[in-house]
């Protein structure tokens, strides 16, 4: 599957990746955003849902979405830009309908 990057822009991401495991300053940067990015989607799920951006089940949600993402997106052990650009949508959309069935191993 084709996701529209080259090989120049994988190995940027992998690059930015592994500054991001790294570097303890680059790590807490990366959290920070990736809370704020957590509290964005609360507001746009709850907008969605009629429910508060608070409410516990909004954020479950938000959080095992974004636990997809991150999951798929930074395999820190073996990441590699190859596999991950023929890969990514893929693994995505596994991981999503293993979240729409309800988790169940």
């Amino acid at each position: 599957m084709q996701t529209g990057m080259d090989q120049d822009r994988w190995e940027k991401i992998r690059q930015s990746s592994e500054l991001a495991v790294t570097i303890p300053e680059v790590r807490a940067r990366a959290l920070d955003d990736f809370s704020r990015t957590i509290a964005m989607m609360a507001e746009a799920m709850a907008k969605h849902t009629g429910r508060n951006p608070d409410d516990v089940a909004v954020r479950a949600v938000v959080g095992a979405i974004f636990g997809v993402i991150i999951s798929v997106t930074m395999p820190w052990e073996d990441y590699t830009g190859e596999r991950l650009n023929a890969d990514l949508f893929r693994l995505l959309d596994g991981g999503l309908a293993e979240l729409e069935n309800g988790l169940w191993l």
